[in-house]
Protein backbone atom coordinates (compact mmCIF):
# COMPACT_ATOMS: atom_id res chain seq x y z
CA UNK A 1 0.00 0.00 0.00
CA UNK A 2 1.43 3.31 -0.64
CA UNK A 3 0.18 6.57 0.77
CA UNK A 4 1.11 9.93 -0.74
CA UNK A 5 0.04 13.21 -1.23
CA UNK A 6 -3.44 13.68 -3.13
CA UNK A 7 -3.00 15.76 -6.56
CA UNK A 8 -5.93 16.67 -8.74
CA UNK A 9 -7.12 13.60 -10.15
CA UNK A 10 -8.04 12.11 -6.97
CA UNK A 11 -10.03 15.24 -5.72
CA UNK A 12 -12.90 13.33 -7.17
CA UNK A 13 -12.63 9.97 -5.00
CA UNK A 14 -12.32 12.03 -2.10
CA UNK A 15 -15.25 14.27 -2.78
CA UNK A 16 -17.77 10.81 -3.22
CA UNK A 17 -15.74 9.54 -0.16
CA UNK A 18 -17.10 12.04 2.30
CA UNK A 19 -20.54 11.33 0.68
CA UNK A 20 -20.46 8.28 2.44
CA UNK A 21 -18.90 9.47 5.70
CA UNK A 22 -21.58 11.99 5.59
CA UNK A 23 -24.54 9.59 4.89
CA UNK A 24 -22.65 7.66 7.97
CA UNK A 25 -23.07 10.67 10.79
CA UNK A 26 -26.38 11.49 9.23
CA UNK A 27 -27.92 8.12 10.35
CA UNK A 28 -25.78 8.57 13.86
CA UNK A 29 -27.06 11.94 14.51
CA UNK A 30 -29.98 12.75 12.35
CA UNK A 31 -30.27 15.90 14.42
CA UNK A 32 -27.18 17.27 13.45
CA UNK A 33 -26.31 16.17 10.15
CA UNK A 34 -28.05 16.68 6.98
CA UNK A 35 -28.77 13.69 4.74
CA UNK A 36 -27.35 14.71 1.99
CA UNK A 37 -24.81 17.43 0.46
CA UNK A 38 -20.78 17.25 1.06
CA UNK A 39 -18.48 18.69 3.24
CA UNK A 40 -16.42 19.37 0.42
CA UNK A 41 -16.78 19.73 -3.42
CA UNK A 42 -14.32 18.11 -5.68
CA UNK A 43 -13.25 22.33 -6.20
CA UNK A 44 -13.04 22.55 -3.18
CA UNK A 45 -10.28 19.66 -2.69
CA UNK A 46 -8.26 20.78 -5.36
CA UNK A 47 -8.17 24.33 -3.98
CA UNK A 48 -7.27 22.65 -0.69
CA UNK A 49 -4.51 20.79 -2.38
CA UNK A 50 -2.20 24.51 -3.06
CA UNK A 51 -2.91 25.25 0.93
CA UNK A 52 0.67 24.95 2.59
CA UNK A 53 -1.22 23.99 5.77
CA UNK A 54 -3.29 21.90 4.65
CA UNK A 55 -2.32 18.07 4.43
CA UNK A 56 -4.44 15.75 1.84
CA UNK A 57 -3.02 11.88 1.61
CA UNK A 58 -4.60 8.84 -0.74
CA UNK A 59 -4.07 5.22 -0.01
CA UNK A 60 -3.33 3.40 -3.37
CA UNK A 61 -2.74 0.11 -4.78
CA UNK A 62 -2.16 -0.73 -7.92
CA UNK A 63 -3.85 2.65 -9.14
CA UNK A 64 -6.59 2.08 -6.95
CA UNK A 65 -7.93 4.65 -4.40
CA UNK A 66 -8.59 2.79 -0.94
CA UNK A 67 -9.37 5.49 1.49
CA UNK A 68 -7.65 9.39 1.96
CA UNK A 69 -6.96 11.59 4.93
CA UNK A 70 -7.72 15.57 5.18
CA UNK A 71 -5.14 16.76 7.77
CA UNK A 72 -4.15 20.30 9.17
CA UNK A 73 -1.18 21.65 10.77
CA UNK A 74 -2.13 24.04 13.33
CA UNK A 75 0.36 26.49 15.09
CA UNK A 76 -1.08 27.28 18.46
CA UNK A 77 0.70 30.05 20.01
CA UNK A 78 0.06 33.24 22.02
CA UNK A 79 -2.57 32.45 23.79
CA UNK A 80 -2.60 33.47 27.90
CA UNK A 81 -2.47 29.83 29.15
CA UNK A 82 -1.90 27.26 26.85
CA UNK A 83 1.56 26.88 25.93
CA UNK A 84 2.65 27.21 22.10
CA UNK A 85 2.67 24.14 20.28
CA UNK A 86 2.11 22.92 16.57
CA UNK A 87 -0.21 20.20 16.15
CA UNK A 88 -1.23 18.11 13.21
CA UNK A 89 -4.80 17.56 13.25
CA UNK A 90 -6.96 15.19 11.21
CA UNK A 91 -9.90 16.03 9.67
CA UNK A 92 -10.97 13.23 7.54
CA UNK A 93 -10.24 9.29 7.29
CA UNK A 94 -11.69 7.35 5.25
CA UNK A 95 -11.07 3.48 3.87
CA UNK A 96 -13.13 2.19 1.30
CA UNK A 97 -15.88 0.07 3.47
CA UNK A 98 -15.38 -3.42 1.53
CA UNK A 99 -11.33 -3.16 2.49
CA UNK A 100 -11.84 -2.40 6.34
CA UNK A 101 -10.40 -5.10 8.56
CA UNK A 102 -7.39 -5.49 6.38
CA UNK A 103 -5.01 -2.90 8.10
CA UNK A 104 -4.74 -0.17 5.67
CA UNK A 105 -6.50 2.46 8.63
CA UNK A 106 -3.68 1.91 10.88
CA UNK A 107 -1.02 1.54 8.30
CA UNK A 108 -2.88 5.04 7.40
CA UNK A 109 -2.62 6.28 10.90
CA UNK A 110 1.32 4.98 11.38
CA UNK A 111 2.20 7.00 8.08
CA UNK A 112 0.49 10.06 9.47
CA UNK A 113 2.16 9.95 12.65
CA UNK A 114 5.55 9.76 11.66
CA UNK A 115 4.39 12.62 8.33
CA UNK A 116 3.14 14.87 11.40
CA UNK A 117 6.50 14.53 13.49
CA UNK A 118 8.35 15.22 10.09
CA UNK A 119 6.41 18.53 10.00
CA UNK A 120 7.48 19.31 13.70
CA UNK A 121 4.09 18.40 15.37
CA UNK A 122 4.14 17.73 18.78
CA UNK A 123 0.94 16.48 18.89
CA UNK A 124 -1.57 15.02 16.57
CA UNK A 125 -5.39 15.20 17.40
CA UNK A 126 -8.68 14.64 16.11
CA UNK A 127 -12.57 14.70 17.22
CA UNK A 128 -14.68 11.48 16.85
CA UNK A 129 -18.41 11.05 17.21
CA UNK A 130 -19.68 8.97 20.22
CA UNK A 131 -22.61 7.23 17.93
CA UNK A 132 -19.71 5.67 16.05
CA UNK A 133 -18.23 3.56 18.57
CA UNK A 134 -16.11 1.33 16.02
CA UNK A 135 -13.93 4.32 14.92
CA UNK A 136 -13.43 5.18 18.89
CA UNK A 137 -12.21 1.84 19.58
CA UNK A 138 -10.01 1.75 16.12
CA UNK A 139 -8.68 5.47 17.30
CA UNK A 140 -7.74 3.95 20.55
CA UNK A 141 -6.42 0.58 18.97
CA UNK A 142 -4.12 3.42 17.06
CA UNK A 143 -2.41 4.53 20.47
CA UNK A 144 -4.78 7.66 20.75
CA UNK A 145 -6.29 8.36 24.00
CA UNK A 146 -8.87 11.27 25.14
CA UNK A 147 -7.67 14.60 25.62
CA UNK A 148 -10.79 16.09 26.39
CA UNK A 149 -14.87 15.86 26.16
CA UNK A 150 -17.33 17.32 24.24
CA UNK A 151 -20.93 16.66 26.62
CA UNK A 152 -24.30 17.98 25.43
CA UNK A 153 -27.55 17.57 26.76
CA UNK A 154 -30.71 17.82 24.41
CA UNK A 155 -32.90 20.30 25.35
Amino acid sequence: MLFRKAVKDDSAFIAESLKAILSLHAKGREDIFRSSGAKYTAEDIENMLSDTDTHIFVAEKNGVLYGYAICYKLIKKDDPVLMDRAVFYLDDLYVVPETRGNGIGHKFMDFLFGYAKECGCQSFELNVWEFDGSATGFYEKCGMTTQRRTMEKKL
